[in-house]
């Protein structure tokens, strides 16, 4: 496929990033509307935890299907509620805002008592239309790393990182050039083993499109039986003028 330049299609989406950056992307207007969720670490002295944002009201299948019969905890704060589900195999903490959650994971039961307490005092949850971040707190010295944005539609997955954080993760070969950005197109690795997508078809392949301050990669989601998810020449249309920006 030939990407060339273009106008961009539509107005860019601006979102908020789980650490508090602020992000655009432009182009995507073919996609339609795009559901927003993801994750962030924070690590720190003797503390490790990577944080799941998604849309408000996700964590309802908690305690029904992934942690049924776990022990319930509800504290009420200011904007937001904080629930502890507590397993034998797993527990987790929720922040419970009117737009977005924010999940953390325990192998096994949750800490208790100060441990506990310093889980939760460690970092702020800030929840807003346009996402939710979890930060540490002013005055902590805690490293936050590895902040993705995932948008889904049923046509595509978009992944939103910024530039400094996805360098060691671009390829060592040059990509085709568009405009300020360059584009690499790789093979999806599902592990199943299929084999490798058709060099003429759009599906099948994850493209990188690197920026000045964002990586982004878009997989598009291919045909089901012989009805295809989004015409080809509307991935084309996406491809000719997506790109992302981070702040």
């Amino acid at each position: 496929m030939v990407l060339r330049s273009g106008p961009t299609a539509g107005q860019g989406v601006s979102r908020i990033a789980a650490d508090g950056s602020e992000f655009t992307v432009e182009g995507a207007a073919p996609l339609g509307s795009l559901s927003w969720s993801g994750i962030t670490r924070i690590s720190g002295d003797a503390f490790h935890r990577q944080y799941s944002i998604a849309p408000a009201g996700r964590h309802e299948v908690i305690p029904r299907k992934l942690l049924p019969g776990a022990r319930e905890e509800v504290r009420h704060h200011r904007g937001h509620d904080l629930l502890l589900y507590n397993g034998e195999a797993q527990s987790c903490l929720v922040w419970a805002g009117p737009h977005h959650d924010a999940v953390s994971w325990f192998a096994g039961p949750a800490p208790s008592g100060d441990a506990l307490e310093r889980v939760i005092g460690v970092v702020e949850f800030v929840d807003a239309p346009g996402g939710a971040s979890v930060r540490p707190v002013a005055g902590d010295s805690f490293r936050q790393f590895g902040t993705v944005a995932i948008g889904r539609c049923d046509e595509a997955v978009l992944m939103v990182r910024s530039a400094r954080d996805a360098l060691p993760d671009l390829p060592e070969w040059q990509g085709l050039t568009r405009d300020d950005v360059e584009i690499w197109r790789m093979p999806v690795d599902d592990g199943a083993g299929d084999s490798a997508p058709r060099e003429d078809s759009p599906f099948g392949w994850r493209y990188m499109i690197a920026g000045e301050s964002a990586l982004l990669e878009v997989i598009f989601v291919g045909p089901s039986g012989d009805v295809p998810k989004m015409a080809e020449s509307d991935v084309g249309s996406v491809l000719e003028n997506i790109q992302a920006r981070w702040t």
